[in-house]
């Protein structure tokens, strides 16, 4: 499987970032930490979660998209 990244680690993201067993990356601690408990491979940034990708995943609510 390709390198992926998901940013956003949410019901949508955290579900991919599981099944695609993709690096995952979410801006707040607190769900970073829930998803290490689930399983999920996190970074602490979202330069660490992206180093060397080939695909990346945003799934991140549509407002939040431009900052991203």
């Amino acid at each position: 499987m390709r390198r992926v990244a998901v940013v956003g680690l949410g019901l949508i993201g955290g579900s991919a970032a599981l099944a695609l067993e993709a690096a995952g990356f979410d801006r707040n601690p607190e769900i970073r930490a829930r998803a290490r408990r689930a399983g999920i491979r996190t970074a602490d940034t979202l330069a660490e979660a992206a180093a060397g990708v080939e695909i990346a995943i945003t799934a991140v609510p549509t407002a939040q998209t431009p900052a991203l």
